[in-house]
């Protein structure tokens, strides 16, 4: 946008500053000239723009494909971490109605001589 207006923005400044991040983080300048063209070697070629873009989308889909099933996987494990929790809460009362349901063996042998029991 500089190049076409010589007006400075917020937006341009952001731009610079990017470049010259990415500038100091590849360890080589971004734009070369030479004889005050701009010299294109070292730069890939739109061919190989193409190709880069192919695979970027091809990776961004699967990163997508991949954060979906994480997030399928981790509702079903909340789900069946929440089912067998209700499981074990069930067993524990089933356990704990049988055990005070189920009569002593003294109880049981009262109940059958209890008039036997009185003589």
């Amino acid at each position: 946008m500089y190049l076409e207006t010589s007006i400075l923005t917020k937006e341009s400044d952001v731009y610079s500053f990017g470049v010259v991040l990415i500038e100091v983080l590849c360890g080589r300048l971004c734009f070369q000239y030479k004889d005050g063209t701009l010299d294109n070697e070292g730069n890939p070629s739109a061919e190989e723009t193409s190709s880069l873009k192919e695979a970027k989308d091809i990776l961004e889909k699967r990163v997508e494909e991949l954060t979906w099933r994480l997030q399928l996987e981790k509702r079903l494990r909340s789900d069946l971490e929440e089912t067998s929790a209700q499981e074990i809460a069930k067993l524990r009362y089933d356990k704990e109605l049988n055990r005070l349901s189920i009569p002593l063996i003294t109880e049981v042998d009262s109940l059958k001589l209890g008039p036997l029991a009185k003589s």
